[in-house]
């Protein structure tokens, strides 16, 4: 309530300042029914598939173009306590930093610019699909770019050859098979014409024989073998091993290294979830390159190798 309340009046006070330029619309889903018929169907015609999805959220709007801020996370950072009283005492919730004014200058920036940052997702090496159905995860990250004002659509090399002129962002996520020499160097060169890569390989691969691996390698990122697994935690608090929930690491605030990226995770004490991770060593960093850790298990993970 209180997060809510502050935004608003800051929103409030915008539309006051500038009534020619500015129209303000606040859905209450606690009123009556046709009120919040109608906020679900605006929510629907946002893009959000689930209405739930829509609550504490403000859209921005300007033209065909708009963005959304996300009151957790974008405008605040909050730790949400204990407010339950499991297994301890009752702690309440609390803002730990507040950036309504950051986040509102940002999304409006995000509405009125011109141009439309442009993500390619890799197509053709057996990558998961970004416009499967049953890939939710890849759906979400989808529809959060597209939310965001990213233009998104697939690389096929067979079809454009080189990565375009105009894309910003490059996501080659789970490849299954290797690249050509020609579409590495197309990588290659993407990166060092000032592209960025988002890179997740895929299980199948094997160092050595094309793929992504080969490619993190020249730029220090070396995949070792194996699974990054801790102790599973059982209902008597004992560490068991041996079963499917150690490949579920929680990284806490304590494991993660300063960064722009990681410094709101730490400061409202969240964790980073991760599944089927794989073991990441530092290799040499390209001329005027720099490796920075973000993330490191702790010292009771092990690496589960594969084979007997």
């Amino acid at each position: 309530a209180e997060l809510h309340g502050r935004f608003f009046r800051l929103l409030a006070q915008v539309k006051e300042e500038r009534r020619d330029l500015v129209e303000l619309t606040r859905h209450n889903f606690e009123g009556s029914v046709e009120g919040r018929l109608e906020a679900e169907a605006r929510m629907r015609a946002l893009g959000f598939r689930d209405p739930a999805l829509g609550l504490n959220t403000v859209v921005l709007s300007f033209g065909g173009r708009r963005t959304i801020v996300r009151l957790i996370g974008d405008v605040a950072e909050v730790d949400i306590g204990n407010p339950r009283g499991q297994g301890g005492e009752f702690v309440p919730p609390r803002l730990v930093a507040y950036h309504g004014e950051e986040a509102f200058v940002r999304a409006l920036l995000k509405v009125s610019s011109l141009g439309d940052p442009r993500a390619l997702f890799s197509w053709g090496h057996g990558e998961r699909d970004l416009y499967s159905e049953g890939d939710r995860q890849l759906s979400r990250l989808k529809q959060a770019l597209v939310e965001d004002g990213f233009r998104v659509g697939r690389w096929d090399s067979d079809e454009v050859g080189a990565v375009p002129e105009d894309c910003d962002v490059l996501a080659i996520i789970g490849p299954q098979q290797p690249f050509t020499e020609m579409e590495r160097q197309w990588v290659r060169e993407f990166l060092a014409s000032g592209g960025r890569l988002i890179a997740g390989p895929g299980l199948l691969e094997r160092e050595g024989d094309g793929g992504l691996p080969d490619l993190l390698a020249e730029y220090g990122i070396l995949r070792q073998a194996g699974i990054v697994c801790r102790p599973y935690v059982g209902s008597d608090g004992t560490l068991l091993q041996g079963r499917p929930e150690c490949m579920d690491i929680s990284i806490r605030s304590q494991h993660m290294f300063p960064h722009p990226i990681t410094d709101p995770l730490r400061r409202g004490d969240r964790r980073v979830r991760l599944v089927f991770a794989r073991p990441l060593v530092r290799g040499t960093a390209p001329e005027k390159g720099l490796l920075l850790d973000l993330l490191k298990s702790d010292r009771i993970s092990w690496s589960d190798l594969p084979g007997p």
